[in-house]
């Protein structure tokens, strides 16, 4: 498996007062295989997304990666994890507005050590169609454009797992779904694992698997 949730748990406290967001969530996602998550607003979907990344700890329960338990890794080595073996794609772009299209995309590399395989850059501009547009600041892109550019920088260190955040959200229909399909795409000829939040059924539809996220349960559709 690539990625495994076991009984994980996740507690805010608000005063005296605990929240029970996830209540025990269980997920194995294999090589290859894409999920879709579908919940309604405030369902915990962007909390789950945030122990996925490792950005947040579980409340219990357990985290992997390809055997490699969250628990057992200090921040450091989850942060350097998160960097080599997770991409991440946010409904907004979190593109960096002083770097171009190109040093954007570079950026992930630099931080691993890797700026020599500079050549992935170049692959990954292309495959999203924006070997063109390389030399351009975020501020001189389309919404469609940046989130070209941000799919790109998420898949640039060949990540074993993709988490789409909503990532066509704030696009317009007809960009949305050539953000989706190029995702899709990009997914399959690369082997990723993809695991997609969303509240779109539709868009949900396309994944091997559906879950939903009710009441901080996750539940497989049949």
């Amino acid at each position: 498996m690539v990625l495994t949730l076991d009984e994980v748990k996740k507690d805010f406290s608000q005063g005296e007062e605990v929240l029970n967001v996830l209540k025990g969530v269980d997920l194995n996602v294999s090589e290859g295989e894409t999920i879709a998550i579908l919940g309604k607003s405030g369902s915990g979907k962007s909390t789950l997304l945030s122990l996925l990344c490792g950005i947040d700890d579980a409340t219990s329960g357990n985290i992997s990666y390809r055997s490699n338990s969250l628990k057992n890794l200090n921040s450091e080595e989850i942060t350097d994890l998160r960097a080599k073996h997770i991409g991440v794609v946010f409904q907004q772009f979190h593109l960096l507005e002083h770097l171009n299209a190109y040093e954007n995309v570079l950026l992930p590399l630099e931080v691993n050590g890797n700026s020599d395989k500079s050549e992935r850059v170049d692959y990954f501009l292309e495959k999203v169609g924006m070997s063109h547009r390389k030399s351009h600041f975020p501020n001189q892109l389309s919404g469609g454009e940046k989130q070209r550019i941000a799919i790109a920088r998420a898949l640039v260190t060949h990540p074993g797992v993709l988490l789409a955040d909503e990532p066509s959200g704030s696009l317009d229909e007809n960009t949305g779904g050539e953000v989706m399909d190029l995702i899709f795409d990009i997914v399959r000829d690369e082997r990723m694992s993809l695991v997609l939040v969303t509240h779109d059924k539709d868009l949900a539809k396309r994944c091997e698997k559906i879950y939903h996220l009710e009441n901080g349960v996750l539940s497989l559709e049949d």
